[in-house]
């Protein structure tokens, strides 16, 4: 306690102490002047203004309804000259309620005194120098900062908000005093602990480490000239998703401006997270590409990240179609049927036609699409060979061929065969991309067989030099492909097939084997 500044009921001890020896020695002289030496009961007239029997320490301090902030703030009063708790100050500064001036900030000092119960107006409990002091409240809280160093007062720590911005937050760790609207939670856990109440001062409980004022319910600092610039996260949000981006403080405005999130919609195919739910073009690829309308034709859709952005393209076909030729425009869908025997590519797998006897009267047929570049149709039949009789013609001839041009349209297709032996998937080069086939015994002509110049076809059974009456039965393959060079299309072709008659053969042209 000072002796120039301290006051007890309003005077100086000295004043006082002064005006207690006037009065005894002015009485003493009254009664010697009047010869009366008895001492009387004081008198109930006091002299008007004398207030010093009346005003007492205990009196003054029961009147007192100040606030007391501090252990020994209601001890004090403050002078007309006294700095305020929390205000610059000087050294040769007197402080108000028996404070002083301490260097708080390095070159700044302020009035301060020992926390107590308390800190007056415009001052907070803080640590400073390891003493508990009322510290200013220079705009500390929610000041802007990148890191605690551009933070006022050394306790107090630069956070970041549940959105993102930065802030500097004040210390509350000894009284959990913290201004309207804001919380005093742990600053270990923060902003995982920032959802408490709302008033200000609300403990929501201590883990015994420092603690800071945040903005109540997890929300950001005001939006005030010392924010201004500030960025945060904002969203959008609707029945599509919730899409994020960020927003300024605009100080001349007090008001978060300029998010720039984009406004949720339903997700289609273009290579955009469309509601930014972290997928990019999720979902069905049908419901993907339902503004181009509905499936193509036998077909789904597919969205295809081949291209930039991605974009909607004909997706599988359905059993039983292809998308052959490829077509420009994918809603056209799939409309080239496949064959039911598919797939028949290859000798290992081939469609078998059955057998066709010399006496049959209808003929086999083998019909189908080339649905691919690389797609083969392969059949497998047997020839059978009845009618060797012992005198006359053997009637025994095998046909294949694309009887009318409606089986081969536009002349796209040709055939390989493969007689009497295993299948190739690379036939000899003469039976290879044919139109028409026969094979027969219905003539006659010679053939070189090793060294040996024999007969082939029709003569008497009794000429033992020709095989003619000899049982020709076997299997034939068939290969049904694209002839190249051809433009596609997806028509179908019809091979029909017989073993008795038509053409005759003629060994001549080499139009039958044999």
């Amino acid at each position: 306690m000072r002796s120039a500044g301290v006051r007890v009921f309003g005077f100086p001890f000295a004043v006082l102490g002064a005006l207690g020896a006037l009065a005894l020695s002015g009485a003493m002289v009254q009664a010697c002047a009047a010869g009366d030496t008895t001492t009387d009961a004081p008198s109930s007239d006091a002299t008007p203004g004398d207030t010093g029997a009346k005003d007492s320490g205990a009196g003054d301090a029961a009147k007192d309804t100040g606030k007391d902030t501090g252990a020994d703030i209601g001890v004090f009063e403050t002078g007309p000259n006294d700095v305020p708790i929390g205000t610059a100050c000087k050294t040769t500064d007197v402080c108000a309620m028996g404070g002083k001036c301490q260097e708080i900030t390095p070159g700044k000092s302020y009035c301060t005194i020992d926390c107590g119960a308390g800190c007056p107006a415009g001052s907070y409990c803080s640590t400073i120098a390891g003493k508990t002091l009322c510290a200013p409240d220079v705009g500390n809280e929610c000041a802007r900062c990148a890191g605690s160093v551009d933070c006022p007062l050394p306790t107090d720590q630069c956070v970041t908000a549940p959105k993102g911005d930065k802030f500097c937050a004040r210390d509350c760790t000894l009284l959990s005093d913290c201004p309207s609207g804001f919380s005093c939670v742990d600053a270990a856990g923060y902003p995982g602990n920032a959802t408490g109440g709302g008033d200000a001062g609300v403990d929501s409980g201590s883990s015994g480490g420092p603690r800071i004022c945040v903005p109540a319910g997890g929300d950001s600092c005001g939006c005030d000239a010392k924010r201004d610039g500030v960025q945060r996260t904002c969203e959008v949000t609707n029945a599509s998703g919730t899409c994020g981006g960020t927003e300024h403080c605009t100080a001349s405005a007090s008001a978060w401006q300029g998010c720039d999130a984009r406004t949720p919609s339903v997700e289609v195919c273009n290579g955009v997270d469309d509601d930014c739910n972290g997928k990019i073009d999720d979902g069905k690829p049908n419901d993907l590409c339902a503004p181009l309308g509905g499936p193509p034709p036998n077909a789904t859709w597919a969205c295809s990240t081949a291209t930039t952005p991605a974009t909607c393209q004909l997706g599988a076909c359905n059993a039983g179609y292809a998308a052959y030729p490829v077509p420009a425009d994918p809603k056209t869908g799939c409309v080239c049927p496949t064959d039911a025997a598919e797939p028949n590519d290859n000798c290992s797998q081939p469609t078998n036609l059955g057998t066709i006897a010399d006496d049959a009267t209808a003929p086999l047929v083998a019909t189908g699409t080339i649905s691919s570049d690389t797609d083969i149709d392969v059949f497998v039949f047997t020839a059978k060979n009845k009618v060797t009789l012992a005198s006359g013609p053997n009637s025994f001839h095998v046909g294949i061929s694309f009887v009318a041009a409606a089986d081969n349209p536009g002349g796209e297709f040709v055939f390989d065969v493969v007689h009497s032996g295993t299948c190739a998937d690379s036939p000899p080069s003469a039976q290879t991309a044919l139109t028409s086939y026969n094979w027969c015994v219905d003539g006659q002509a010679t053939a070189l067989v090793g060294a040996e110049t024999v007969m082939r076809g029709e003569g008497p059974c009794s000429d033992t030099s020709v095989n003619h009456c000899t049982d020709h039965s076997s299997a034939y393959y068939v290969r049904v492909r694209r002839k190249p060079g051809v433009t596609p299309t997806c028509g179908a072709y019809r091979l029909t097939i017989t073993a008795h008659g038509g053409t005759a053969c003629d060994f001549a042209t080499g139009r039958c084997e044999g």
